[in-house]
């Protein structure tokens, strides 16, 4: 039996070779006006590679936090560990560099701040409104 079905995917904001991941992070976080940026990286390319130290070299006092310990399939728990740190660490930009579950759970985080700020505005009283303050943006292929 033949399924059918669409598949949509979401326009890809922009696309970046021929350059190092460190010099890339560093423009696009320049780009977008960001001071703090928090990673959420590869836990084998942090403690295997370079990369993820020439990313924070690169950022300089940008580098507001790292989290490189997402396990597979993005569970809740490390989400939720990963959105505070990054609240906590006054991210304004979330770059991740690795894999799908690091990728993932960036999202879902950005997922979790909105939800933060909505409860936050809920708290405040009506006709509040809280603004969320975590961007993602992503890394791939990084050498």
């Amino acid at each position: 039996m033949l399924q059918s079905g669409r598949v949509a995917f979401g326009a890809m904001e922009t696309v970046v070779f021929g350059k190092p991941a460190a010099e890339i992070v560093a423009e696009e976080a320049r780009r977008r006006g960001a001071e703090r940026v928090f990673l959420m990286v590869s836990g084998t390319l942090n403690r295997t590679t370079e990369e993820i130290a020439r990313v924070r070299r690169a950022l300089g006092n940008r580098f507001a936090g790292l989290f490189d310990h997402m396990p597979p399939h993005t569970p809740r728990n490390a989400v939720i560990e990963a959105a505070e740190m990054a609240r906590e660490a006054g991210a304004d930009l979330i770059v991740t560099v690795g894999g799908g579950s690091t990728t993932d759970g960036a999202k879902e985080a950005l997922i979790a701040d909105a939800d933060a700020a909505l409860y936050e505005a809920k708290r405040t009283g009506k006709n509040r409104t809280v603004q969320a303050h975590l961007r993602a943006t992503n890394v791939t292929g990084a050498g």
